[in-house]
């Protein structure tokens, strides 16, 4: 694997270097000047998408230009690799499927010879199980009363991924509030346990090893809060487990039941897409966290399928590297 040819040694490469050259001091004003159209031939399109790129700093020959690299560099076969489960993080020697955690293809999706689709089917079973009864108010505590509050405790793609998707979708009238945690302040959580009731608040504790030292520090301050005020109660009905060491999370308290799979071919950083994103579909009902996989789905088929000029994921990339590469960017807004 690996075995494409470097972006460095390509023609199209060469070709860039010596183009960048000549426009390198125009302005997108002079862009603007030079084509009348440019806005129009400047936009991408998928579904309801609209991708702008026409206030970047190129023109059609070096568009023309970066399409070729993409091509030299045999950006095709390395896109059929990733979805068809090779093992491309060469560093860990691991396939990248996040794109099969919102496939809702027919096609077998295999890791190993394993076909991936029944796991991610039952997965999402799960989550859609365990959010409606919590939204529902069927999920009861171990005093009988309805789930109010979820605390989702994770550190970096376990936190950062739930945590956007729930903000920035979130309604005002759900019936569940969501918290999230993933420093360790403190403080903050002091004062967020001020405000919750131990007997309708549920502890999300994600953590691929069951090992992370922040999670597990909090997790463990949260359960034993759990612990003082429900004392003799069957605390294990307020915890959920998002690991991929099942026994881990069983010894730290998680019922079996309430424990949801990670999976080692999933990168951290897109893992919102796997149960990793349950503490979302809680709090904005499990239809809206499956339309959002379907949305990613409906890229990943753009990505797939267009072609580079007109693929959106792929001309963003190109853009980036531009920038990097020939204009010396040293970081993007």
């Amino acid at each position: 694997m690996n075995n494409h040819p470097s972006a460095y040694t390509t023609r199209a490469f060469q070709k860039l270097k010596e183009y960048h050259q000549n426009i390198r001091h125009s302005t997108i004003k002079d862009f603007f000047k030079q084509n009348d159209r440019r806005t129009e031939d400047f936009q991408l399109k998928t579904g309801k998408l609209l991708f702008d790129f026409s206030y970047q700093s190129i023109d059609r020959q070096a568009r023309k230009l970066l399409v070729e690299l993409a091509k030299e560099i045999e950006l095709d076969r390395q896109i059929e690799e990733m979805i068809s489960g090779a093992p491309v993080n060469h560093t860990e020697k691991r396939p990248v499927l996040h794109t099969a955690l919102r496939y809702f293809g027919e096609e077998a999706l295999k890791v190993q010879n394993t076909d991936i689709r029944k796991l991610v089917s039952e997965s999402r079973t799960k989550i859609k199980d365990i959010s409606s009864k919590i939204r529902s108010g069927k999920w009861k505590g171990s005093t009988g009363q309805p789930i109010k509050d979820v605390v989702h405790l994770g550190i970096g793609g376990s936190s950062l991924g739930p945590k956007t998707l729930y903000e920035a979708f979130r309604q005002n009238d759900e019936p569940v509030r969501i918290h999230f945690i993933s420093n360790i302040d403190a403080g903050e959580i002091d004062r967020l346990i001020q405000k919750l009731d131990a007997g309708t608040t549920l502890i999300v504790v994600v953590s691929k090893t069951f090992t992370t030292v922040e999670t597990l520090l909090n997790a463990r301050i949260f359960k034993k809060w759990l612990d003082d005020r429900l004392p003799g109660q069957d605390t294990g009905k307020h915890l959920i487990g998002v690991s991929a060491n099942r026994q881990k999370a069983m010894e730290f308290g998680v019922p079996e039941e309430n424990i949801l799979d990670m999976w080692d071919w999933v990168g951290g950083r897109f893992s919102v897409w796997s149960a990793v994103g349950i503490s979302s579909a809680i709090g904005l009902g499990y239809d809206a966290f499956e339309d959002f996989l379907k949305g990613a789905y409906a890229m990943d088929r753009h990505f797939i399928e267009a072609d580079f000029s007109g693929n959106i994921p792929v001309m963003s990339a190109l853009l980036t590297w531009w920038n990097v590469e020939m204009n010396g960017t040293g970081a993007e807004a």
